[in-house]
């Protein structure tokens, strides 16, 4: 009996010295740009791999998720292990870690957001986002990047570069069928966000009132699904839907310039003096203004343009059938020009407290002095 006691002192008394107490690893994650806390981050402990044919057992890998602050904590024995930190949209990471007997490891990271390549979705075929590859009408779209690369400076230039597409004197023709209907309305609908940006007086586009620089796609609707909008979009419909900030903040200010050459096979100067020159531009700002209960989208944008044109003015006289004949002198003008600018914002305010509901205000603002020959 004296043996048996002795035994049972003996490893109650040592007992300790074998056991192993679980240590524990938590921090906060955080987005590496915004600071903003990212739950819901898959995060796991495994034991570091020596050979393919390594096993694991129930001890050997654990995991926890981040919760709506961004924290974790995994309780795990010690040893050495692998710490991995995954979450759609970001960069995958991976750390060593090594946990002691009842040591807590604190471990914070920032993780960086990765590009996706998203799916292309139109908006003007039924107000609903659609997949490109999924509409049942024939769309084409216009990214921001062509028109930054082609230097396009009004919205003209911009929609011209659509196979189908061509502008003749101010008036948009969609694969020929529109002819030419200079002050008795287009046939084809200009739009901003769905709304409609025709002239109320002459019923054409104000090419150079459309905001490129304030620009997320340009949506070309061809052939008949345009009929959904009236007999006034009857051979298509543009519709320009401006954009809202991204995660990151953006700045982007464009400078152009340009002269006019003479005309080809010209035998005298058309111009008296320097040729006449086009310059100007554009910038854009976005980002998001973040408070405690409210978080603000905001972007402002605008161009400036001074462009002297390569249309002269009226001529003091011509010569009809070997007759002079005399101009009114009120009529002649310096050609055709285009000075001014336009500003432009939009406005989103997004509540924390309810998530549903978004307002805002949305604004462009046009000034030009032209004169056309």
């Amino acid at each position: 009996m004296k043996q048996l006691y002795l035994i049972l002192i003996s490893f109650l008394l040592l007992s300790p010295l074998f056991s192993q107490a679980n240590g524990s690893v938590q921090g906060k994650i955080t987005d590496s740009l915004t600071n903003e806390p990212l739950p819901l981050v898959s995060v796991y402990l495994s034991k570091p791999h020596t050979s393919e044919t390594d096993t694991f057992d129930d001890n050997s890998m654990k995991g926890a998720i981040s919760d709506f602050d961004g924290f974790y904590r995994i309780e795990i024995g010690p040893g050495d292990y692998v710490i991995k930190f995954s979450s759609v949209g970001y960069q995958p990471v991976e750390r060593p870690i090594t946990i002691k007997d009842e040591e807590i490891v604190f471990l914070n990271l920032k993780m960086q957001d990765i590009i996706l390549e998203m799916d292309e979705y139109i908006y003007s075929e039924n107000k609903n986002a659609t997949k490109l590859e999924e509409s049942t009408i024939s769309t084409s779209l216009i990214k921001p990047t062509l028109i930054q690369n082609r230097n396009a400076t009004s919205g003209a230039a911009a929609v011209d570069l659509v196979p189908g597409i061509n502008v003749v004197d101010a008036e948009p023709q969609i694969r020929g069928a529109s002819g030419f209907t200079a002050g008795l309305g287009s046939k084809v609908l200009i739009m901003i966000d769905d709304v409609p940006m025709l002239r109320g007086d002459a019923g054409r586009p104000e090419w150079n009132f459309l905001p490129l620089e304030n620009m997320d796609q340009i949506e070309v609707i061809k052939g008949s699904g345009s009929v959904l909008y009236g007999s006034g979009a009857s051979n298509g419909v543009i519709n320009i839907r401006t954009a809202y900030p991204k995660s990151k903040p953006e700045l982007m200010v464009t400078f152009f310039g340009g002269i006019y050459n003479d005309p080809a096979k010209s035998y005298q100067t058309p111009w008296k003096g320097f040729n006449p020159i086009k310059t100007g531009l554009n910038y854009y700002h976005s980002r998001i203004i973040k408070g405690k209960k409210v978080e603000l989208d905001f972007v402002v944008g605008g161009q400036f343009i001074w462009d002297q044109g390569y249309k002269g003015g009226e001529p003091d006289s011509i010569v009809v059938f070997g007759l002079p004949q005399k101009f009114n002198q009120n009529r002649i003008n310096q050609g055709e020009y285009n000075k001014g600018g336009r500003v432009n914002f939009n406005t989103r305010f997004r509540l924390k407290n309810l998530q549903a509901l978004t307002f805002g205000l949305n604004g462009n603002f046009y000034y030009s002095h032209n004169s056309q020959s």
